[in-house]
């Protein structure tokens, strides 16, 4: 490959509905496939991350059931007025934008999990700004980690850093 990947952390992923959501005690992707979904913009193959989250389950929901928003804080509030439902980091689910206004259903089928890592060229030699954006990132991710604050140890519970991290 022409890239090298660094890993610098990771987390689950957790299907998302308003808090009171109908199917909040939904154990099962299959229970979920005639639900409206909302999802941010990502361009081209925008559903892929509902599809390969769903496919490896039989599941495709029809295309008229996939919303999406040109915004995270436009998901948020048609989770919040509808019975829509998203996927999301699970540390989302724990920051003060989130918290006590949605909830994660309790979904048993095996969900993947997120990557967050820097992809550079093999042979580049980085630059010392972005090199130096990397030492910051990666300090960020220890002192976080570490931090005594709550609400943000309640969001680092949910990350694993990576071990060369």
């Amino acid at each position: 490959s022409i890239f090298y990947t660094r890993e610098l952390f990771r987390c689950d992923l957790a299907v998302v509905g308003r808090l009171g959501h109908p199917f909040a005690g939904a154990t099962s992707l299959d229970e979920l496939v005639d639900q409206d979904w909302v999802l941010t913009m990502l361009g081209s193959g925008q559903d892929e991350p509902l599809v390969n989250l769903l496919a490896p389950h039989g599941i495709a929901p029809p295309p008229h059931r996939v919303h999406y928003a040109r915004s995270a804080l436009v998901a948020i509030s048609m989770l919040e007025v509808g019975d829509m439902l998203t996927i999301c980091p699970w540390p989302l689910l724990e920051t003060p934008l989130l918290r006590g206004r949605v909830q994660a259903l309790p979904i048993r089928n095996p969900l993947p999990e997120m990557h967050t890592a820097i992809i550079v060229r093999r042979n580049d030699t980085l630059s010392a700004p972005g090199q130096l954006f990397i030492d910051c990132f990666e300090e960020a991710t220890r002192d976080c980690v570490a931090t005594a604050d709550p609400a943000l140890k309640r969001v680092m519970n949910s990350v694993e850093p990576a071990t060369d991290a």
